[in-house]
């Protein structure tokens, strides 16, 4: 090999090496702009029935989920639950931080409770993952102006925007 074409190669190598960084700084660069920046912007409602054959309970209750674009969001459920002691009311805010980690996936984080006065539901029976104060992960799907938040195994609600 002559001396020019071991010159040739090793710009050629450099180019290449070039270009492989630049390639992996573009990426960085987009992962940790969507990451940062993706924030979603939306207040939606449903109607909550859930049946709990085994434990004979049953819920009945009106739930309001707020995504603001700076990063808070709210939770409340206000309603009735029956179950073998009788009847008892619910009524919750939850105040929280979520942060985009992927996808249609978010961690919520800094989660308050305010229970309200006309609350007079068992804790037992509040088994509900917004109303537990550890940090979790959510997805969140949009279909048209209704959006399916859950778990990352299944959905928990299908709600309305407003």
């Amino acid at each position: 090999m002559t001396m020019n074409g071991i010159k040739v190669r090793n710009i050629r190598m450099a180019i290449a090496l070039v270009m492989v960084i630049i390639t992996l700084v573009f990426t960085e660069f987009i992962y940790f702009y969507n990451s940062e920046t993706t924030s979603l912007n939306f207040r939606c409602n449903a109607d909550l029935y859930y049946t709990d054959k085994d434990d004979n309970t049953y819920i009945k209750a009106n739930v309001v989920i707020q995504f603001q674009k700076d990063g808070n969001g709210y939770f409340s459920i206000d309603g009735s639950v029956f179950n073998r002691s009788g009847v008892s009311k619910i009524k919750r805010e939850v105040n929280y931080q979520y942060q985009h980690s992927g996808g249609n996936v978010f961690l919520i984080s800094a989660i308050t409770s305010i229970k309200n006065n006309r609350n007079t539901t068992p804790e037992i029976f509040l088994q509900i993952p917004w109303l537990d104060k550890s940090n979790h992960y959510v997805q969140i799907t949009k279909f048209h102006n209704a959006y399916s938040i859950g778990d990352l195994h299944a959905p928990f609600i299908m709600c309305v925007a407003q």
